[in-house]
This record gives structure tokens, sequence and C-alpha cells, in this order.
């Protein structure tokens, strides 16, 4: 695996375990009524442009010719990178929601009941931050309960 690839598997992976605490903390802590913030967290296109810029032209010298030709090149990146890390957390949503759905038959009435109420805010999270997601084919929009 190729340097980078092994820094986009990490960060991903990081991602899912902060997003996994994240949710455990949250879910023990909050009230019953959470409101939940259908935009997903996102990092500042410029920030990340100018860090690249500054970089790469500190390492190449680059003209200022060359920082204004690779500018679309770095948003382009820039724009795969949101769209790919939103298709990945989407997917961890889709797989908690398979994993409900798998362990539900092996638990007790009350148990089951409680999963369910679980299974349905997660629902509404994935509805609320992933509409775009879910309108494509395989998007996951049916309900496999």
């Amino acid at each position: 695996m190729k340097t980078p690839t092994k820094d986009i598997l990490l960060i991903a992976v990081a991602l899912l375990v902060i997003l996994g605490c994240g949710y455990v903390v949250g879910k023990r802590s909050a009230p019953e009524v959470v409101e939940i913030d259908p935009t997903p967290p996102t990092v500042e296109v410029d920030d990340f442009q100018e860090m690249v810029l500054s970089k790469l032209g500190d390492s190449l010298h680059l003209t200022p010719e060359q920082i204004a030709d690779i500018r679309p090149d770095i948003k382009s990146t820039n724009d795969q990178i949101t769209k790919t890390r939103k298709r990945a957390l989407f997917e961890f949503y889709l797989h908690v929601r398979e994993l409900h759905d798998k362990i539900g038959p092996k638990l007790d009435p009350q148990q089951q009941d409680k999963l369910r109420k679980d299974r349905e805010k997660l629902q509404e999270v994935i509805e609320k931050r992933f509409p775009s997601l879910l309108d494509k084919p395989g998007g996951g929009s049916q309900s496999s309960e």
C-alpha cells in the first residue's frame, strides 16, 4: 500500500473510532430528545487549499502563475475528498443499521423494543445527514426491518 493510501485509510479508521466514541459518550450523557444537525462537519476549503499551496510553494518554489494554475486542481481534489468522506460516513451508519437488524432476533422483547427505538433514531440521522446519498441507486433508502 502506498503512503497516501495508508494515510487515507488511517484517517478513515480514526474518524470511525472518534465517531464511535462520540456516539457512546453522547448516548450516555444526552437527554432523551436530541436535536440532530443535518449538516455534517466540514473542513474549510480555503484552509485546506492554503495549507496545500503553502506546502507545495515552499517545497517546489512555485511561481504566482503556477499557484494560480494549480489552485483549481487543489479545489477539485478537496471536493473529491469531501465527497469520499461523506460517502464513507454514510456507509458506516448503514453498517450500524444492519447490525441492529442482525442482533435484534437474538434479544429478549424488552431489548428488541429498545433496539428498535435506537434504530429509528439512527434512521432519522441517516435521512437528515445524507438525503442526497439516499436518492441514489443502492443508497440504502429502503428500510431492512
